[in-house]
């Protein structure tokens, strides 16, 4: 893997900045928290250059075959980045950067395809705000973003201390947001053409059936 940028040169309000040490507190002490397989349903060849933000340990990597794609992925914690490099199945055309996603440290229209598998659902109304501006600055004209978020339909909807609206924080310290259609949509302006699969499944824990959803969004670009 090529040298890693991590260094954080951007602000972070005090929001932020507890979110960062929640994130390194659980990849330090449960190490690969995600294991399973990649989480997409998009049956898409991704268009160059490609972008991962909120990469985690890198558990979506699996799906690029690296002698095709140079992928530029992103994590705010540095733990994280640590255990994407320890994976040698993704050594090879991978730049990492240490930074948070509200500061992307791209010049405009750098990426043609992005990615963001459950990384605005762990954001506060307004970091999801500069999250998306952020996006949309340095997305391609014509390009792609894939987003997964958790659906308000989920079990663990209403578990917590509440925040903001549907936003709980659990005990770990980590905020999530769960989603609503028409608010993902709102996110973005008239000039981007979003679609939204709805992806519901059922958990059995102690005999009891749980409902889980997510929302897989693509964002096209005109």
């Amino acid at each position: 893997m090529n040298t890693d940028r991590s260094s954080m040169r951007c602000p972070m309000n005090s929001d932020r900045h507890n979110q960062y040490e929640a994130w390194e507190s659980e990849y330090n002490k449960k190490g690969r928290i995600w294991k399973r397989s990649p989480v997409f349903s998009w049956n898409v060849v991704p268009k160059k250059p490609v972008l991962e933000v909120g990469v985690g340990n890198g558990k979506n990597l699996q799906r690029f075959s690296f002698d095709r794609y140079k992928v530029t992925i992103l994590d705010i914690s540095r733990s994280a980045l640590d255990l994407v490099r320890k994976d040698m199945d993704v050594c090879g055309n991978v730049f990492p950067f240490q930074a948070d996603v509200c500061f992307l440290p791209f010049v405009d229209a750098s990426y043609s395809t992005i990615y963001m598998v459950h990384l605005l659902d762990h954001l506060l109304e307004k970091g999801r705000i500069d999250a998306i501006k952020e996006i949309q600055r340095v997305l391609k004209p014509g390009g792609t973003v894939y987003i997964t978020v958790f659906g308000d339909s989920d079990m663990r909807c209403g578990k917590g201390i509440p925040v903001e609206e549907r936003t709980f924080r659990r005990g770990n310290n980590i905020l999530t947001h769960y989603f609503t259609e028409e608010e993902v949509s709102s996110l973005f302006s008239s000039d981007y053409q979003v679609t939204i699969e709805r992806h519901i499944w059922e958990l059995k824990i102690k005999q009891e059936i749980h409902t889980r959803e997510e929302l897989h969004v693509a964002v096209y670009s005109s």
